[in-house]
């Protein structure tokens, strides 16, 4: 145990390190976390828990309250609109946290994001790591879309996971497809891995933004989306001289067994070049 007299004493820089190593949510556990389930598991990437409510890791000392504060709103869960709310006002209260900031989960909202979802966006200069639910159903709220619709051309990721339902049905919802696909195209000039979530519905203007990414250097796919349902030779449409490497997911279970070579064929068969087939990587999901 810590007394008061050695915790005076103890570096802030070794009080950051110990607080983090508590605290700290990568953003590939807070984007690969089941959205049903959100407590404590082992991450992929060590042995940090992933959570949810952080908050009683915040039983310290007054005096370590301020290096722990940033620590719980660098990866960030927004799941409903009070979560939004609850955010963008911590953040309006205490601006030095919106510097904090570096990873964003937005999930689908039935009732709307309010403004929260802007206000966090357009006011956290160091996100760089974002995964949006493009949901696009037919009961996805209004306003839901028309707040994804203002908070997308704000971010500016470096590593971008999103998914979105098959099915693409209305007039605002295609307008916050066109959005989207107008900010690859145009506004995330530093994007360089992009992940398809399962079932994205792929098409072919979404494939030609992809194609103009200035820095995307990869994407992660799921491999039966690309075997069954997209056209195959929109992997052409995508390929560009910076894409080094199309990431295929796999089931666990599946790898295994998998032929690849025989995976390959079909693809270039199909007529995806070869060149591109070149590209593939296949990867456990």
């Amino acid at each position: 145990m810590v007394k008061n007299d050695d915790r005076r004493r103890l570096p802030p820089e070794i009080v950051y390190e110990v607080l983090e190593h508590c605290l700290f949510v990568s953003p590939e556990a807070l984007f690969s976390a089941p959205a049903l389930f959100w407590g404590y598991r082992d991450c992929d990437l060590g042995t940090r828990p992933v959570l949810r409510r952080s908050v009683h890791l915040l039983r310290v000392c007054r005096q370590w309250h301020a290096l722990a504060l940033p620590l719980l709103y660098a990866a960030l869960w927004i799941s409903s609109t009070a979560d939004a709310e609850a955010i963008a006002h911590a953040l309006r209260s205490r601006p030095p946290l919106c510097r904090a900031v570096r990873a964003l989960r937005v999930g689908a909202v039935e009732d709307g994001f309010g403004d929260g979802l802007q206000y966090i966006v357009a006011h956290a200069p160091h996100l760089r790591a974002v995964r949006l639910q493009l949901d696009t159903s037919d009961w996805a709220a209004l306003n839901s879309l028309d707040a994804l619709a203002r908070a997308l051309p704000c971010l500016r990721p470096t590593v971008l996971w999103v998914s979105r339902n098959i099915a693409v049905s209305g007039r605002h919802a295609c307008r916050v497809a066109a959005i989207f696909n107008t900010c690859l195209a145009e506004d995330y000039t530093h994007l360089e891995h992009l992940h398809l979530g399962s079932n994205f519905n792929l098409t072919e203007e979404t494939a030609h933004a992809i194609r103009q990414c200035p820095r995307l250097n990869s994407v992660s796919i799921r491999l039966t989306d690309l075997q069954y349902q997209w056209p195959p030779s929109l992997l052409n449409t995508i390929d560009s001289p910076r894409l080094q490497t199309i990431r295929c997911r796999v089931p666990v279970a599946n790898l295994a067994t998998l032929d690849i070579d025989n995976v390959r064929k079909d693809l270039v068969s199909r007529g995806v070049d070869s060149a591109v087939v070149e590209k593939l990587t296949f990867i456990p999901r």
